[in-house]
């Protein structure tokens, strides 16, 4: 991957592409938070070199660690009922 962005999408107020890498608090801090309607889960979503897929989900609410991101990751920030 030539670019190092990463993207936040869902119940963030600033969803879109970001520079990285970054870890997961930062993303959500620079996203403008998670929105108070968010209460499902975060999914992280990291493709690798040989295309195959990793999701990793964090809870919305509560402590969670700040995980690393790397060039390429997704973050879906869902409000509980699949958006």
């Amino acid at each position: 991957m030539d670019d190092l962005s990463v993207y936040v999408e869902g119940w963030v107020v600033r969803p879109g592409k970001y520079v990285g890498p970054t870890t997961l608090g930062r993303l959500v801090a620079a996203a403008g938070g998670i929105s108070p309607n968010a209460w499902g889960s975060i999914t992280i979503i990291r493709t690798l070199v040989s295309g195959r897929r990793i999701v990793v989900a964090v809870p919305v609410r509560g402590k969670r660690a700040d995980l690393l991101l790397e060039p390429g990751d997704v973050v879906r920030v869902a409000n509980g009922d699949g958006d």
